[in-house]
């Protein structure tokens, strides 16, 4: 059931929201995730390809799973993944979060990147925590969990997102 939040609730939530450096949430096949501090709209796209080691990204924003979590997360832009366009021709290995995320319409190999995209087709990174930390739940629960987050620990350990 979908609650509707009037113009007051809205504003409040929007205010009440922790700004942090602009960051991308980068998942890899293992299911491992960063969170990566680059501001992606001041990056050429040859250094965002970097981020996941491509030699070429393409985009995609045209799934429903992508899009209702940018609903449900009440993002100001929808959500993009880059994945990269050689990577069958390097064969990465399978990342099933990201095919899960792409509707399983095409089986998605490699690392991929999640921000967000203007409608001016100009990239965004998440600049709240809350935004950043709403689009990861969502994406556990929707892809069933089997996310792994790196809790910066020394020794190497690291958790289940739940």
């Amino acid at each position: 059931m979908k609650h509707t939040l009037n113009k007051e609730s809205e504003k409040r939530i929007i205010e009440e929201k922790t700004e942090i450096e602009p960051a991308v949430l980068i998942i890899h096949p293992s299911g491992f995730t960063d969170f990566v501090e680059e501001n992606i709209n001041k990056m050429s796209f040859d250094e965002i390809a970097e981020l996941i080691g491509a030699d070429r990204l393409t985009s995609i924003g045209y799934s429903n799973t992508l899009n209702e979590i940018t609903e449900e997360c009440g993002l100001q832009r929808p959500l993009t993944m880059y994945i990269d366009s050689e990577a069958d021709k390097k064969r990465l290995k399978y990342n099933p979060v990201a095919t899960m995320l792409f509707d399983e319409e095409q089986e998605i190999r490699g690392a991929v990147i999640i921000c967000m995209e203007g409608d001016d087709n100009d990239r965004y990174s998440f600049d709240t925590d809350e935004d950043i930390e709403n689009v990861f739940e969502a994406i556990f629960d929707i892809t069933g969990g089997p996310l792994i987050r790196d809790l910066g620990q020394e020794d190497g350990r690291y958790d289940a997102w739940c």
